[in-house]
Order: structure tokens, then sequence, then C-alpha cells
């Protein structure tokens, strides 16, 4: 886990002008001189003078345990321009940690000083131990939390062990309804995160898009979560948000394994150079975000961009580095903020592989990680320790994967290569997320206009014969769900099954598929999600356990 450089001294800095209103918790300890602010329920160690952030045990330096010294004169990310540590000052070494009570760690709960959030003390502990950041105060007088720095959620709390998956389960779909069960009965804090992966039947504006609105709409909306960085995706047209871009930027993507990383989990990069190059992001739901995330390449030479909430500029993010790492920036915002601006300031090369926003609190955010063209291989392509490393600090709680189409079109194919490849891919995304639930999506049919000697393949169809290697696609991807005991759903349901089912479809006034017969239009894709939504949610709520 990558650490900050920032000194407590760096965050007194950041306090000027700033007031800071005691208000303790009930039953909270005595205070030492001049200590006002808002402290933990069982906090009982002392204030060092300037500290802002709840100490960790053992921590008796002037600054945070676990900050290291930062690898150039300057701090990598300053709360203001040109906050440097003090020469000759050394790191303490890292505290043993932050027991607690299990009950207080599940319960107790205190506004840090982390942007006025609301989080339980296990979660504080960890982030404070990893990434100790400045904070600093707005143009309006807001205080913004600090950038927190590769910083991982949660992981759930001891009542939620039972709803990891168990590879013995008789409905692969069980773990994730009881986790859907805990959010909607209000039993559970936290968010649950799906993820969609896939060709360009996911990349596209409509498939995802209803299938959130639908999880939303019955177990709660935080936002659309993480997303490819800018425009970066051709024919881009997210849901949730409106993206703009300004100035010259360079796309590339995860489609080829020829293409030169890094990619993270969104499988796209964009970078830039030039100053007053510009990228805004701008929610259009009425409750905007309350987090922002941004997913960066740190290397040496590399340059600064500056971050503006709704018309309040932060400090400028450096990404120069001595040597490359990706980070990802979070930060939790004071209040809920609806649009964001990254401007470059041209002293270097910025390289982005995403950003997002979405809301704190119970409910459901369904991400889609969908490239045109992709096949199973480009999860291959996402630089794997970047993977693990999202994948482990978001855990979601359900991976859909819905290739098949583009492989279909490899005459080379066979049905034992195939199910091999996604064998050992299911594998892979197993070990990286174990307490996720995996569903396989079984590719939907297409076709093409049958050439000299289909045969009897097109008769009948006016000329559409399958593609070439469907059915091998389709009889590897039943196989392996069901060897490998994943959730599965067949979307060739949604147009009969067929080559001649799909063409009828192509005609009349509800028509669900392109002319293409490959994609589908805009209401095929929504009636699909519905039909998915339906399998995800058929023998749900689950029925309770009895304990013995």
């Amino acid at each position: 886990m990558y650490r900050s450089a920032l000194t407590s001294n760096d965050s007194s800095r950041c306090r000027a002008g700033r007031s800071v209103p005691p208000r303790p918790p009930v039953g909270a300890p005595a205070r030492p001189s001049g200590d006002t602010l808002p402290r933990l329920p069982g906090d009982t160690l002392p204030r060092l003078p300037g500290d802002t952030l709840p100490r960790l045990s053992g921590d008796t330096s002037p600054r945070l345990s676990g900050d290291a010294p930062p690898s150039r004169p300057d701090d990598a990310f300053p709360c203001h321009p040109g906050g440097a540590r003090p020469p000759g000052e050394a790191a303490p070494p890292p505290p043993a940690g932050l027991p607690l009570p299990r009950r207080a760690a599940l319960r107790l709960g205190a506004r840090a000083a982390l942007g006025g959030a609301l989080t339980t003390r296990a979660a504080l502990g960890a982030t404070l131990a990893a990434t100790p950041l400045a904070a600093c105060t707005g143009a309006a007088g807001l205080h913004f939390g600090p950038w927190l720095v590769n910083a991982a959620d949660p992981p759930p709390p001891p009542d939620e062990a039972e709803l990891i998956p168990v590879a013995t389960q008789a409905d692969p779909l069980a773990p994730l309804h009881a986790q859907l069960a805990a959010v909607e009965r209000g039993r559970t804090p936290r968010e649950l995160r799906l993820l969609v992966f896939g060709d360009s039947h996911t990349a596209g504006p409509y498939f995802v898009a209803r299938l959130r609105e639908l999880l939303q709409g019955r177990f709660g909306a935080l936002g659309p979560g993480r997303l490819p960085p800018g425009r970066a995706p051709r024919y881009y047209r997210p849901a949730l948000v409106e993206v703009g871009q300004e100035g010259e930027w360079t796309p590339a993507s995860a489609l080829r394994a020829t293409t030169p990383g890094p990619f993270g989990i969104a499988g796209y990069r964009l970078s830039g150079e030039q100053a007053g190059n510009r990228l805004t992001l701008r929610s259009t739901e009425p409750e905007g975000f309350t987090r922002l995330s941004i997913e960066l390449m740190q290397r040496p030479g590399n340059g600064s961009f500056k971050v503006t909430l709704d018309g309040q500029g932060l400090p400028p993010v450096k990404t120069d580095n001595a040597a490359p790492r990706p980070v990802e920036l979070s930060r939790l915002l004071p209040a809920a903020f609806r649009e964001v601006t990254l401007e470059l300031t041209g002293d270097g090369p910025v390289e982005l592989l995403g950003w997002g926003v979405e809301r704190q609190g119970r409910g459901v955010i369904v991400e889609g990680h969908g490239i045109i063209g992709a096949t199973i291989d480009m999860l291959s392509n996402i630089d794997q320790p970047i993977l693990r490393a999202d994948l482990a600090r978001r855990p979601p709680a359900l991976i859909v994967l819905a290739y098949g189409t583009n492989e279909a079109t490899d005459p080379s194919l066979t049905e034992e290569g195939y199910a091999a490849q996604l064998t050992a891919r299911i594998r892979v995304l197993r070990a990286m997320a174990p307490r996720a639930v995996l569903m396989l999506v079984g590719a939907p049919d297409g076709a093409r206009r049958a050439g000299a000697g289909a045969g009897s393949l097109g008769r009948g169809c006016d000329g559409w014969a399958p593609l070439p290697t469907l059915a091998a696609v389709q009889a590897a991807q039943r196989r392996v769900a069901a060897a490998e005991r994943l959730a599965y759903w067949d979307w060739s349901t949604v147009t009969g099954g067929g080559t001649c089912a799909l063409h009828a479809l192509t005609r009349g006034e509800a028509r669900l598929v392109a002319d293409d017969h490959v994609h589908m239009t805009a209401d095929g894709y929504r009636a699909s999600a519905e039909q998915l939504f339906a399998h995800l949610l058929r023998n749900y709520p689950p029925q309770p356990t009895r304990r013995i």
C-alpha cells in the first residue's frame, strides 16, 4: 500500500482560518488542554500540538505513524503548493495497530477530520495508518477532507461472515441474495458493488444503465461508481453523469494485448500534457456525489493537475514520483457536489486510468466496464496487480462476465479451447475477489449474411446465418458455469433462440434487434436488462436460516 508524505506541520498550515467546533460525543474522555477536535468514543490517547487527526497507539512524534519520507523535496499531494517536509525529519516506525472490541469496531462512529465523514473507528484507524494526508479549506469555507491514497473500503463486519460465498452453495446467487437482504432490511451500513465486464453489448448506454436503474430503485441509489477517464471510449454516453473533454488528449484501451499499459479496472487510459486541458464530470442526479476518486499513474517527470468542485479550487495534485506506480486518490467530501473538473497545469504529462463519483450510505453501485470489440482475453490485458488492488479496495458483491459475441466470429475457435480459456480466467478472478459471486452470461444470438456455400444455414432467414462458432461458444459457457459452480444467465432467451427468431426481431414496430443482427436496439438492451434483473432476484428474498 502506498503512503503519503505529509507532516502534521503541513496539516496545521491547512487549518489556518478554519474553525472546528468542539462537538465531542457523549461520554468522551477528558481532553488535553487546547484540544477542540471531535474525538472518537474510546479514544483516550493524548493529542500533540497541531495534530488534526485521531492518533494511533504508540505514536509519540509530531507526525502520524506510517508516514514515509518523500522521495523528493516537496510532498506529492500537498495541501498548499510548496508545502515541504522540514529538512532532516525522519519517519517513526509504524504502529502496532488500533485494536478495538468487536462491538466498538462495529457500532462506534464519530465525525472525524476526514471532511466530516461518518465512518466506523475501525475504518478510520485503517485509513489513518495507511494514508494520513492533509485537509484543506475551500473558498466557500467548507473543510475538504484529505486525499486518501489507495484507501480500502472497510472489511465486512464479523456479523456478515455468513455472507461470504461458499463453493458448495446449492444456489450460486444465495450469497448475493443475503447481502441484498441485509441492505434492504437496514442490517448493514455498507454499499454493495456490482461489476459488469463485457463487450459492446455492455459498453453501450442502455443495458448497464437499465440494470443499475432497477437495482438502485429497489435497494438504494448511490451513483455510478468508477468510470473510464474523460471520453476515452468511443461512442461514450454514460448514464447519471455528463462528461466533457477539452484540449488534446490521447486515449488508449486494453482491447489489444499489444497496446502498452498500464490499464486499471476501467480498461482505459487518457494522457495529456498541455496546460488548460480539461475534463469535466457532472452528476445529473439531484443528490450529486459525496465521494470522488481519481486513478492515475505516477512517473518521474509527470506533471500536475488542478481539481475544482462546483467552482471551488483545490491545490494541484502532483503525479511526479521517483518510481512508476499506480495510485488511486479518493476524497470524502463535506457536502454533496454536482461537478468536478480536472485541469492540467502544463508542467508535464498526466496519465489518468479512471475516475468516479458516488455517495456514501446504504445501497447499490453498478459499474459497467465494457469495451467495444472485447473478448474474455481483455481481462488479461488489464495490469493484473492494478486489477487485484482495485478489486481488493472495493470488494464487489457480484462480478458479471458478458463476453462471447466477438469470440464467435473466430472460425478457429473450439469448444474445448474456449472452455479452458474461460476456466483459467474465472479462477484468477475468484482468487482476486474471493467474496464475490461470479456470473457468466451466455452469449446472445448473432448472425451475419450467409456467403457462398453456406448451404442450409441461411435458408428461411433471408440469407442470414449464425456467427461461425457461436454454438461452440455458448456450449463452452454453459459447461464452465456448471463445472465452476457459477451463476449463469442465457442471453439468447431474450431473442427466442435461433437465427430465424433473431431475424424476425429486426422487423416490425417492436424491434429488439438492430439491422446488423448482432447488436440490439435500445429497447432490446433494456428488455435484456429487465430479464437479467428478474433472474438475479428469482429466489429473492432468501428464506431465514435456522441455527442449530
